[in-house]
């Protein structure tokens, strides 16, 4: 029966090239779930293409099993308890919350000092900007029927083992603000890669903020297409002066959020740039609206896209860059709530450039 069950989970994998569908990895793993954890790890190991990376029976292998069994008890703990939110296995599975955070290079950076980065770029670049307190809510009176930007994005990315979040958020806001803006799809993706190579202010895949990339295309720089300018996960050589089809997307101005209010108010123009403290539990995240608790600073770049509410719950839709076989179809949804900081640091460094 193991060798059965083992079979199946090579066969099914084997055809997830033919389909570009991006619940196929939680579909598979959701068909083993009552099976022998050990079954489970090795079903996972072949789902998610992981023998490129190791053996399951060498030292490596029985230590990344010992760490994937550990998760997916603290899965199965979480899930039982009916937070509001589900946890699941996805390509992080065999990681410690470490480990993820080097994988990701996701580093702590302090708000403020962010803030006043935005603040003088805008001053010194720009004479069409608004910040935190000047930007008011529309409505007086949150009105929290659902605004959804997704319909404006392009399709979810992976950023794989490179810390380049900073860049695929950059990507991600401008290419929903375009979309969203004329009304019709770009040609193509934009290209991460270039702000990787090009971006002198940010550090590549040793990771940055969205200020960086703003601050270089506010040099008169357009986004490439990634058919123009392929995305490597690693550092390169910056080309983009010999690239000649670019976008015609140009940052003109800046808005600059400091609060949940100002973000809500900007939101009903577009998406939202932002950062927010990664968790162990945002890693594992599946369906719901997560309200962990927060206390650090915030450690990765992502795009807020919308908001909502679900079971009488307020939510921020949020777009990430892990690809889509993570969380909801690569989304999460982030409970707005200040008092508790349940929405780690989302909402207190928003920007949206003005394209």
């Amino acid at each position: 029966m193991k060798k059965n069950i083992f079979a199946i989970a090579v066969l099914i994998s084997s055809l997830m090239s033919l389909y570009n569908s991006f619940n196929v990895h939680n579909t598979i793993m959701d068909s083993f779930k009552n099976s022998h954890p050990k079954e489970i790890f090795k079903v996972w190991h072949t789902v998610y293409k992981k023998g490129s990376e190791y053996n399951i029976n060498t030292e490596l292998g029985i230590n990344k099993y010992k760490t994937f069994k550990a998760n997916l008890q603290i899965i199965e703990k979480i899930n039982k308890e009916n937070r509001g939110y589900t946890l699941g296995i996805n390509h992080l599975t065999d990681k410690t919350f470490d480990e993820v955070k080097q994988y990701y290079n996701l580093i702590d950076f302090n708000i403020n000092d962010q803030r006043n980065k935005l603040r003088a770029l805008a001053s010194a670049n720009l004479d069409d900007y608004e910040e935190g307190a000047n930007i008011k809510p529309k409505n007086l009176k949150y009105n929290w029927s659902a605004i959804n930007h997704t319909s404006f994005c392009r399709p979810i990315r992976d950023q794989g083992q490179c810390g380049s979040c900073w860049a695929f958020a950059t990507v991600g806001l401008l290419e929903a603000l375009w979309q969203l803006k004329n009304n019709k799809q770009l040609s193509d993706d934009l290209a991460p890669q270039q702000l990787v190579d090009c971006d002198t202010t940010s550090n590549g895949c040793n990771g940055g903020w969205i200020q960086g990339p703003i601050q270089y295309l506010l040099k008169d720089k357009y986004m490439d297409f990634e058919t123009e300018y392929p995305y490597t996960a690693k550092d390169g050589t910056c080309y983009q002066d010999n690239v000649t089809n670019h976008s015609d997307i140009l940052t003109k101005g800046l808005k600059m959020s400091w609060s949940a209010e100002s973000v809500h108010s900007i939101l009903l123009d577009g998406a939202v740039g932002t950062s927010v403290q990664v968790t162990s539990e945002f890693c594992m995240y599946r369906t719901g609206v997560l309200n962990t608790q927060c206390t650090g600073w915030p450690n990765h770049a992502v795009v807020i896209v919308g908001y909502g509410l679900e079971n009488n719950v307020e939510y921020w839709l949020v777009r990430n860059s892990w690809g889509a076989s993570w969380g909801d179809k690569g989304y999460i949804k982030i409970q707005r709530n200040d008092a508790n900081k349940s929405s780690c640091h989302l909402t207190e460094c928003g920007v949206q450039p003005q394209i």
